[in-house]
């Protein structure tokens, strides 16, 4: 987050110059120093759950060392564009579970909603046999557009 300008990705999305800023201005306060293994593609896709109770995390191919926080922005982005609004009760839970909260969570949640830009819409291809609703390439662009939107406004409110 060195360049004054916002990389190519961002500057060739609408909401992207604005995300680039918000990025850019918290991204100083942001906390890298927990490292630890994260799944680093943590979704509702790549959970296994009965009786509402998570049995398991799978598809683990792209372990690395990170910071937590990144998997729960990952996971909260790409629960929201499945629609599934389940903010408040994962992060609850999962700081429970961790036994501290989770550090720097708006900047995470922006990194992750920034991963599929500049060409969101492909990006509905891996909800689709997920057992999600159907997604299609309009639903993707649309829930990542309203995401963005809420990440920037939520940012405005707490500068």
């Amino acid at each position: 987050m060195s360049s004054d300008e916002p990389t190519e990705r961002f500057a060739k999305h609408e909401l992207g110059p604005d995300l680039w800023k918000a990025m850019k201005s918290l991204w100083p306060n942001v906390d890298t120093s927990a490292h630890q293994i994260i799944h680093s593609d943590f979704g509702p896709g790549n959970t296994l759950w009965k009786d509402e109770m998570l049995l398991a995390v799978v598809d683990w191919e792209w372990p690395s060392l990170g910071v937590p926080s990144d998997d729960v922005g990952y996971f909260l982005a790409d629960a929201a564009y499945a629609g599934l609004n389940v903010e408040e009760t994962f992060i609850n839970a999962y700081e429970k579970t961790a036994g501290k909260p989770v550090q720097d969570l708006l900047f995470w949640k922006m990194m992750a909603a920034a991963i599929p830009l500049p060409n969101v819409g492909p990006g509905a291809r891996g909800y689709n046999g997920q057992g999600m609703r159907m997604l299609t390439v309009y639903d993707f662009r649309r829930a990542h557009s309203n995401y963005v939107k809420n990440l920037l406004t939520e940012f405005h409110e707490n500068v």
